[in-house]
């Protein structure tokens, strides 16, 4: 579970350590980048609320594994199109990804190990997702100076997303 629990962390610290790459990658002003950064913050909240219901009524077990999946979509769709207006279905999805993420991890560590240990798990996804929002912007920074185009960099983070969603889905089928 542990890529899963890595990758909205570092992947979405690492967006928004960047504007500015997106926005040369994309000839867009970085003011339209950050202008746009509502467009997560709404989606993540809306979707954070409203998904307890949905966990509450079918369980995090079945809602968790999905939860990669917008944000994976998110990258794809960045590298789709130089069209401003890309910005918003990319900001949507990311924000559904980490809306999903918060609410649907807290929920599933209750579900699969009960309250008594809750404690010891929150505090060590914390850390770890602490210290994958450290190495986002570390490891994205070296690919570019490594002179990997920003689309190609979009395309490897939507990679990991697909992985870390498969070894999630097989880990929770057999926990």
């Amino acid at each position: 579970m542990l890529p899963a629990i890595i990758a909205p962390s570092l992947i979405i610290t690492a967006i928004f350590f960047f504007p500015a790459e997106i926005a040369r990658a994309k000839n867009w002003s970085s003011l339209w980048v950050t202008g746009n950064y509502w467009v997560y913050s709404l989606t993540a909240v809306t979707v954070a609320i409203s998904s307890g219901a949905l966990i509450d009524r079918i369980s995090a077990r079945r809602v968790v594994p999905s939860f990669l999946l917008p944000l994976a979509l998110a990258l794809f769709v960045l590298t789709l199109s130089n069209h401003q207006f890309v910005i918003w279905p990319f900001m949507l999805l990311m924000g559904a990804s980490s809306g999903l993420y918060f609410t649907g991890l807290s929920a599933l560590w209750a579900e699969l190990y009960g309250a008594k240990y809750l404690g010891a798990i929150k505090s060590l996804t914390n850390a770890v997702m602490v210290f994958s929002s450290a190495l986002g912007p570390a490891l994205v920074g070296s690919l570019l100076n490594w002179q990997i185009p920003f689309s190609t960099i979009c395309l490897i983070l939507a990679g990991i997303c697909i992985f870390a969603t498969v070894l999630l889905v097989y880990t929770l089928r057999k926990t």
